[in-house]
């Protein structure tokens, strides 16, 4: 059975699923699920992993993004601020890559 569509702006999004990264994985808009790569895309977003919040007030959302991208892959600009703060290579490819093992 679908989720009944919730008549205040406050419920109309869910609580979204997150994967490892932090990202939006998915999440219920309205009653239905769409994934957050889908969302970031509609909304003009700039990261899929974001938070929506709704401000009764001012009778608007605020989405706030952490990031930037696709989350896929690594940063250039963070994995120089992390090598200046005296990261390893192996330190920066273990944050960008969880669960990954190098070898060699």
């Amino acid at each position: 059975a679908a989720e009944e569509i919730q008549n205040t702006p406050a419920d109309w999004f869910g609580e979204g699923g997150r994967d490892e990264g932090g990202y939006l994985a998915q999440m219920p808009v309205c009653g239905q699920g769409f994934a957050g790569t889908r969302l970031r895309s509609a909304l003009s977003l700039r990261s899929a992993s974001f938070t929506v919040d709704y401000d009764a007030g001012e009778n608007a959302f605020a989405f706030t993004t952490r990031g930037y991208g696709h989350g896929v892959g690594l940063s250039q600009w963070g994995t120089k601020a992390m090598a200046e703060q005296g990261k390893s290579y192996a330190d920066i490819l273990a944050h960008y890559y969880p669960g990954t093992q190098l070898q060699g």
